[in-house]
């Protein structure tokens, strides 16, 4: 579930635009066959995988939704197997603080829906609707990790520029350490190679991301207000999960 913005100056409109938009709704159809296609294949779960796509689909809205109020032009929306979903769009100039917006409504709407759904299930997790609570909760969570190419890794890139490159390795730094200590607790050796990765991997992003000129950030007290909502959307989700009935009832 990621979106890849595209500021680039938008394409004039001509008497071909119904063909152009037809098409476009045509390939997105077409990928979406496809991933399920794929994912049924290999699962063999066609009830799963509907609700997946589902989830998807409503993220990709929340970007859609905003990237047409923001006056995005030429949006198109493909499915990615294996991936998720990718959403683009070409603009003239649009504002560092409105492109973090656009990338925050994708995976706020989620969250709610998702926490929403496990309160109405009520602790009963083999209820469809704990399901779908818990997929759309955990995966909108996931999308806001300070990692490109999440969501969180494009609002770090856009909103913070000149922090990103070590705020993203510090966090790949802090997630390698926390799991290389959960394989020692659990005698899961076999398992070590792959925080070893992740650093190997987070050295390499951030000596191949280079010094050079940082885009223009938003204002301060913008910054302000996007890591506030940032947090929430990460931090207030997991804290109320902690305490929807059923999820943890060895606590």
């Amino acid at each position: 579930m990621n979106e890849e913005i595209r500021d680039t100056p938008p394409t004039s409109q001509s008497q071909d635009g119904w063909e152009d938009s037809s098409r476009r709704l045509l390939r997105t159809l077409s990928s979406l066959l496809l991933y399920v296609a794929i994912y049924t294949f290999i699962f063999r779960d066609l009830k799963g995988i509907l609700l997946l796509v589902l989830v998807i689909i409503f993220h990709e809205a929340g970007h859609f939704i905003a990237m047409k109020a923001f006056g995005y032009q030429d949006i198109r929306l493909t499915f990615v197997p294996f991936f998720g979903a990718l959403i683009s769009g070409s603009h003239d100039d649009i504002p560092p603080f409105r492109r973090c917006l656009m990338v925050l409504a994708g995976p706020l709407p989620g969250i709610l829906v998702g926490l929403v759904c496990l309160i109405l299930a009520d602790g009963d997790m083999h209820s469809q609707l704990f399901r779908s609570g818990l997929l759309f909760s955990l995966l909108n969570i996931f999308n806001l990790l300070p990692v490109k190419p999440l969501d969180g890794g494009q609002l770090l890139f856009i909103g913070f520029p000149t922090q990103a490159r070590s705020l993203q390795a510090l966090f790949i730094i802090l997630v390698s350490v926390l799991l290389a200590l959960y394989c020692i607790v659990r005698h899961h050796y076999a398992f070590l190679p792959a925080p070893a990765l992740l650093l190997i991997g987070a050295y390499l992003r951030w000596r191949n991301s280079g010094d050079g000129a940082y885009p223009d950030p938003p204002a301060p007290t913008q910054q302000l207000v996007l890591l506030a909502i940032w947090l929430s959307g990460l931090v207030i989700p997991l804290l109320a999960i902690l305490f929807i009935p059923g999820i943890f009832p060895m606590r």
